[in-house]
């Protein structure tokens, strides 16, 4: 094959392959040593909160997995919930980290990273055999495909947020329930299409996008079935009956025991991203074969991007017109590409609503060895031309030097990243016990960095850890940057708090800048008080419509202005206000503290 050239020059196939191995190996190793330094600090952050509070042995509540999914997991302001996050059925991933919190007395939380790192070497596992039988690749090309696919920006999250382990989990699901499908003609119906299909419904017990998953595994066997001398229409009626069975099994329980519309979920998450159909679909296009948020999105066209993002944008677009000759062309890897481009197409779809790179890892699966086989089939025919044979091994060669190479400056930013993190998280969780260890029971949290969707969740683990029980718990000015460059929280000019007349009142000087998203839907906070009764007041907002010639809608944005007042009714003894105090300080730290039986002002 075309990168066999390579490994011929230098002296036979044998050299080839012991190169790519030792490429491959040394990218395991290199992330193997970071994963030590990643697991030796590991802290909960974010979302982990909310799932170690509700799946971890010592809390869990195991019904509920079934009868309230993940409701309220992340909803920091009780009372105002947010509907993006009440539609979420996820009982496998609550599963695994159920199994991995039994290993809590021996290696704490690391319990749950290492569950990760568990996973990924399954993936890896399966992933190598999946190339090896549903694809004509050698053994040289299998191993280069698999490095890329180890250091893909898509896995990057998974080394250090045993959250992301929902999509590890979609993964595996896939898969094994491909390599589960008979690889001959012939056994019985039962053994032909009922594993693969059980298998298959754990992608969607672990996130709701792997609902592609019973999808791909029936276009898998209709192609292995055909192939294998099956007629078509019997093929089809057992690919038909993989995902009746699967999507059926999932209905079944979700309906049997979960009545939350998944509906609300996607009407909440529109409101939130609105974003042109256009729009959502050329940014999903330039990134299948590169799926790298820091070089190329949806914006790459009209932001310019950068010069490694316009390298990446051409790779892409040549690899679409290669496939696109490859499909029509009848060449030897016609088949094949049919095969690896319908479980591509299919992997894609539900991406266009949300263009996340952690959720990729399906697609990633397919495009690998997707955009290799287009090069190499364009180029078989005529292999003859050496021309066409040198420019197609530049072309591969080039494209899987950029990958890699973004991959691992993606994992060392995500590391970097990663570490500060750690720090705000240890360093608030320090000091909420502490409050609590000084009789705090009445505790408000405010500008948390650290746990942002979990931030509620977080308060509430740390309370549970120290043996407290907590008076109505309070997130204050819990915030989503709008944008990476807008002004941050640590930017913020000031916090004011006090007690008085069995009030406690927080009054947050807002940075010039500071754009945000609140993780309760803005109208919620402006008319509703939560379920404590505090409420939210911004003295400076002001309201601005304009319309989206690319949506065709009214588009309203709020400007909450340079103040936000947080009240809430609280009788004034045994308070505790921690958080961050903004003015460029990166500690946390205690503003109000009020011993039982006292009356306080600050």
């Amino acid at each position: 094959m075309l990168l066999n050239n390579f490994p011929n020059k230098l002296g036979g196939d044998r050299i080839g392959l012991w190169s790519a191995k030792l490429l491959f190996w040394g990218l395991a190793g290199f992330i193997f040593l970071n994963c030590l330094a990643f697991y030796s600090s590991y802290t909960p952050y974010s979302d982990d909160f909310a799932w170690i509070l509700h799946c971890d042995h010592r809390f869990a509540n195991v019904a509920e997995w079934f009868t309230r999914g993940a409701t309220g997991y992340f909803v920091n302001y009780q009372g105002l919930v947010n509907p993006l996050h009440t539609a979420n059925f996820r009982p496998l991933a609550a599963i695994f980290f159920y199994l991995a919190s039994w290993f809590h007395p021996w290696m704490g939380y690391q319990s749950q990273l290492a569950m990760n790192y568990v996973l990924l070497i399954v993936v890896l596992w399966a992933y190598l055999r999946f190339l090896q039988r549903f694809t004509p690749l050698s053994d040289t090309v299998r191993w280069i495909v698999a490095a890329a696919f180890l250091v893909s920006p898509v896995w990057s999250d998974n080394y250090f947020y045993p959250s992301i382990r929902l999509h590890l989990l979609e993964c595996a699901a896939t898969l094994l329930a491909s390599l589960l499908l008979p690889s001959a003609a012939g056994g019985s119906l039962f053994r032909r299409v009922v594993p693969a299909a059980i298998v298959s419904a754990g992608a969607v017990f672990a996130h709701e996008l792997g609902i592609v998953a019973p999808l791909i595994v029936a276009w898998t066997h209709y192609h292995v079935s055909t192939r294998a001398g099956y007629r078509r229409k019997k093929a089809a009626g057992e690919a038909l009956l993989i995902v009746a069975i699967s999507i059926g099994l999932y209905l079944s329980v979700r309906l049997a025991f979960f009545q939350v519309s998944a509906q609300s979920g996607y009407q909440a998450y529109q409101a939130y991203h609105s974003k042109s159909p256009a729009a959502a679909v050329l940014g999903l296009l330039m990134r299948p074969f590169f799926p790298f948020e820091t070089y190329v999105s949806g914006e790459a066209l009209r932001s310019g991007g950068t010069l490694i993002g316009w390298w990446m944008v051409l790779l892409t677009l040549a690899v679409y017109i290669l496939l696109a000759v490859g499909l029509i062309r009848n060449s030897r890897y016609r088949s094949d590409l049919r095969m690896l481009t319908g479980c591509a197409a299919i992997a894609a779809a539900p991406l266009v609503f949300a263009v996340v790179v952690r959720q990729m890892g399906i697609l990633l699966i397919y495009c690998l060895p997707l955009a290799y086989l287009t090069v190499e089939s364009s180029i078989s025919v005529n292999a003859n031309r050496l021309l066409l044979r040198r420019v197609g091994t530049a072309l591969l060669a080039g494209a899987g030097a950029l990958y890699i190479g973004a991959g691992i400056q993606s994992f060392v930013k995500a590391r970097a990243n990663w570490s500060s993190e750690s720090i705000y998280c240890r360093s608030m969780r320090a000091e909420l016990a502490s409050a609590m260890q000084r009789g705090a029971r009445h505790i408000f949290l405010i500008n948390d960095p650290s746990a942002y969707f979990g931030s509620l969740a977080m308060l509430q683990l740390t309370a549970r850890e120290n043996g407290v029980t907590l008076a109505d718990p309070t997130v204050v000015n819990q915030l989503a940057l709008g944008k990476y460059e807008d002004a941050r929280y640590t930017q913020d000019n000031g916090i004011m708090v006090e007690c008085r007349g069995n009030v406690v009142s927080i009054q947050i000087e807002l940075a010039p800048g500071r754009k945000f998203d609140f993780v309760a839907p803005p109208e919620m906070l402006l008319t509703r008080a939560n379920a404590s009764g505090g409420r939210y007041t911004f003295p400076y907002v002001q309201r601005t419509q304009h319309r989206d010639m690319l949506a065709r809608s009214i588009v309203e944005k709020i400007d909450f202005g340079n103040r936000l007042v947080f009240n809430a009714p609280t009788a004034c003894n045994s308070v505790g206000v921690v958080g961050f105090p903004g003015r460029g300080q990166l500690q946390p730290q205690i503003f109000l503290l009020t011993p039982p039986g006292s009356q306080a002002k600050n």
